[in-house]
C-alpha cells in the first residue's frame, strides 16, 4: 500500500517540481531582467506560484492515481504508466522550451492561443532558421534530459517495484488519492489575487515589476486550463481601487480639416511593411549611419511622413485588424466596421495581395468576411516566382501585384492592400541582393539586410508606379504592421512601437513631414476624413487633423498590459491586476488612460456579444 502511495506522490513531486525547474530557467533565459527583481520580489514570485504550481501537479496526476488504483484488482498498468510519464516528458518539453522562446521574441508566456498554431504547420516552418533551430536544440534536449532523469528518480523506480498489497487497502489509498487529485480543482485563478497586486506593485517600484509578474505565471498551468471552455471566456479587467473608472469620451473639436490631396475619390494603395519599425530606419532618430533604408528616405522627402506615430498591436494578424477596422484592438467579429466595407459602399473595387499562405490564422475568412472582391495569396501567384518559407520574395511580389493593378482598365477606383512578408525572420533574401555597408557592429546583420531588401523592394514599386497613368490618380500609403521584434526596447517601452506612415502618389499635393501623434487606428478616419467620407462609425479612430490633442494606445503581454501616449507623457496599465505606473511625465493620463481601456473593452464585448 505504502509504496502505491509513494508512487503516487512521486508523480505529484514530479509535475510539482517541472514547474518549479522551469521558473529557474525562465529567469536565467532572461537573466537581465530577472537580476533586477532582488530580495523583495523572488520571495513573493515562490510564495504565489505555489497555488497554480499545486493545481496543475495535482490535475496530471489525476490519470496516474487512477491507473495506480486499479492495480489493488490485478490489473497490470505499469507499461500505461511509463507511457503516461514518457508522453508528459515529451509535452512538458516543448511547452516550457516553446515558452522560453515566444517569450524572448514576442514577450508574452506560452498558452492555449499559441499551442494552436501547431495546427498550422506552415507558419513553423515558415518561422524556423538555422539560429532558431539551435536555439530550440539548446532548450529542449537539456530540458528533456533534466525532466527524464528527474522522472527516474521519482517514478520509474518505483513503478518497477513488485510489491505485494491487499484490496483492503483501498480503505487508506483512495481518501488520500482523492485529496490529491480533487486540489486540481480548487480554484482556477490563483493569479488574480488584491493582495498579491499590492505585495508586487508595492515592494520595490526599482525592480522590474512586470517581468516578475510575467515569472509568477506557470506556462503549463495557463495552457491547461485555457483548454476548458469555461476558462476560455473573455477575461475582465480589473481596474484600480483608489480611482473612479469615469465614462469616456472625445472631446468636441471645431478646427478645420487639412486638405492633403487634390482628388476625392483616388485609387489607394495601402502597403502593409513588414516589421518596417523606425527604429532601423535611417531616417529617424539620428539613425543615419546606418544607412538601411536609403529608398525610404528618399521617398521620405517627397511625400507626407507621419514621423510621431504609433503601432497599436505587436502581431501582423492582429495589425492589419486594427488597420481595417480602425480600433486600437482587433476584434474578430463580422459586425465591425472596416474601411473596405465602407469603401466599397463608395463603389471602390476592393483587393487584398499577400505573397503568403492565407489559410493561417483564419485570414482569408477574416477577408471575405470584410468584404474583399479579389483575394490573392501564395497559391494565386506564378509558382515560378522566387519564395522564402513564409511565401513570394517582396521584390517578386511587387512586380507581380504592380503587373495586375496596370491591368485594371475599370471605371470604378480601387482599394488594394498589400501585405509584404521578407523582413520577417529567418530574414531570407535573395543570394544576389547587395546589400549596404552597416555601420553598426552590435546590431543583428541578416536583420538589416532583410530591412535592406525590404527598403530597395518598396522604392523599386513606387519608381515603377510613377511611370505609369495610374500614378497621377493614385494614393500609396505605406505603414508598418509592427515594431521590430528584434529591437533593444522592452516591449513594454513605448519606443518599441514607434513605426512610420508615408503618404505618397500624384494625388498629394506637397510634401510635409507631419508631427502630429496618431497610430494604426487613426488612418480609417483621417483617411476618411480625406475622401469626404463620414467616419462617425469608427468610434476609436481619430481624425489626427481634426484631433491634433490626441493620444496613442498600444497593448502588449498578450493583451493583459497596454500603455498609453500623450506628448511627453507614457503610463502603463495592467489589466489583469488593475495596477499602473508612470513610464515618463507627471502620470497626468493615469485617468484618461484607465476610462479609455475600459470604453475599449466594453465596446469588443459588445461587437462579440453580437456574434454569439
Amino acid at each position: 500500500m505504502f509504496s502505491r502511495l509513494k508512487l503516487v506522490t512521486g508523480f505529484f513531486s514530479f509535475f510539482y517540481l517541472t514547474s518549479v525547474l522551469h521558473r529557474v530557467a525562465f529567469a536565467l533565459d532572461n537573466w537581465p531582467r530577472a537580476s533586477t527583481l532582488g530580495r523583495e520580489l523572488w520571495p513573493l514570485i515562490v510564495h504565489y506560484s505555489v497555488a497554480a504550481d499545486v493545481i496543475f501537479a495535482s490535475a496530471l496526476t489525476v490519470i496516474p492515481a487512477l491507473l495506480i488504483g486499479a492495480q489493488f484488482f490485478l490489473a497490470k498498468t505499469e507499461r500505461w504508466l511509463k507511457f503516461y510519464a514518457a508522453i508528459a516528458i515529451v509535452l512538458i518539453s516543448i511547452v516550457n522550451t516553446v515558452d522560453l522562446l515566444i517569450y524572448r521574441f514576442w514577450g508574452i508566456r506560452c498558452n492555449f492561443d499559441i499551442i494552436k498554431t501547431a495546427r498550422d504547420p506552415a507558419a513553423i516552418w515558415a518561422n524556423l532558421s538555422g539560429a532558431l533551430f539551435v536555439d530550440i536544440v539548446l532548450r529542449f534536449l537539456p530540458c528533456l534530459a533534466m525532466l527524464g532523469a528527474l522522472a527516474w528518480w521519482t517514478l520509474f523506480r518505483e513503478i518497477n517495484c513488485k510489491t505485494a498489497f491487499r484490496r483492503s487497502d483501498l480503505v487508506v489509498y483512495i481518501p488520500i488519492s482523492a485529496i490529491l487529485c480533487l486540489s486540481a480543482f480548487v480554484g482556477a485563478t490563483p493569479y488574480k489575487n488584491d493582495q498579491m497586486n499590492d505585495d508586487f506593485f508595492g515592494a520595490n517600484q526599482e525592480a522590474d515589476v512586470t517581468f516578475a509578474l510575467e515569472s509568477l505565471k506557470n506556462p503549463l498551468y495557463v495552457t491547461l486550463y485555457q483548454i476548458l471552455p469555461t476558462i476560455r471566456e473573455l477575461p475582465e479587467c480589473v481596474y484600480p481601487k483608489d480611482l473612479e473608472v469615469r465614462d469616456f469620451e472625445y472631446a468636441d473639436d471645431d478646427k478645420s480639416e487639412e486638405k492633403l490631396l487634390t482628388a476625392d475619390r483616388p485609387n489607394i494603395i495601402l502597403v502593409i511593411g513588414e516589421s518596417f519599425s523606425s527604429n532601423v530606419i535611417s531616417f529617424f532618430h539620428g539613425n543615419q549611419a546606418l544607412k538601411t533604408t536609403p529608398q525610404f528616405d528618399r521617398l521620405a522627402r517627397e511625400g507626407i511622413l507621419f514621423k510621431n506615430f504609433y503601432a497599436n498591436e505587436s502581431g501582423t494578424i492582429g495589425a492589419l485588424k486594427v488597420i481595417l477596422q480602425g480600433n486600437p484592438i482587433g476584434v474578430d467579429a463580422i459586425s465591425m466596421p472596416s474601411l473596405s466595407k465602407v469603401l466599397k459602399d463608395y463603389s471602390y473595387l476592393t483587393r487584398f495581395y499577400y505573397g503568403g499562405d492565407l489559410s493561417l490564422f483564419g485570414l482569408k475568412v477574416w477577408l471575405k468576411n470584410n468584404e474583399f472582391e479579389k483575394i490573392m495569396g501564395n497559391r494565386d501567384f506564378s509558382p515560378e516566382l522566387p519564395r522564402i518559407a513564409w511565401g513570394v520574395h517582396d521584390h517578386a511580389f511587387f512586380d507581380a501585384v504592380a503587373d495586375d493593378l496596370e491591368k485594371y482598365e475599370g471605371a470604378r477606383p480601387f482599394f488594394s492592400v498589400l501585405l509584404t512578408l521578407s523582413n520577417h525572420e529567418p530574414f531570407d533574401v535573395p543570394e544576389d541582393f547587395q546589400a549596404p555597408t552597416f555601420a553598426c557592429e552590435e546590431c543583428d546583420s541578416r536583420m538589416l539586410r532583410a530591412i535592406a531588401y525590404a527598403d530597395d523592394s518598396f522604392g523599386k514599386f513606387i519608381d515603377r508606379l510613377k511611370k505609369t497613368p495610374l500614378w497621377e490618380k493614385t494614393l500609396v500609403i505605406f505603414v508598418a504592421d509592427h515594431g521590430h521584434h528584434g529591437s533593444p526596447f522592452d516591449v513594454s517601452d513605448a519606443r518599441r512601437y514607434e513605426i512610420p506612415m508615408l503618404w505618397l502618389g500624384g494625388v498629394v499635393r506637397q510634401s510635409q513631414i507631419m508631427n502630429l501623434q496618431g497610430s494604426q487606428a487613426d488612418l480609417a478616419a483621417t483617411l476618411l476624413g480625406q475622401l469626404g467620407i463620414d467616419a462617425s462609425e469608427f468610434y476609436f479612430s481619430r481624425n489626427m487633423f481634426m484631433d491634433k490633442d490626441g493620444f496613442c494606445f498600444y497593448q502588449h503581454q498578450g493583451g493583459d498590459r497596454f500603455g498609453i501616449v500623450k506628448e511627453d507623457q507614457v503610463h502603463e496599465f495592467d489589466c489583469a491586476t488593475g495596477q499602473d505606473r508612470t513610464i515618463q511625465g507627471d502620470g497626468s493620463i493615469r485617468a484618461l488612460g484607465w476610462s479609455y481601456v475600459r470604453a475599449l473593452l466594453e465596446y469588443r464585448d459588445k461587437m462579440l456579444d453580437r456574434e454569439r
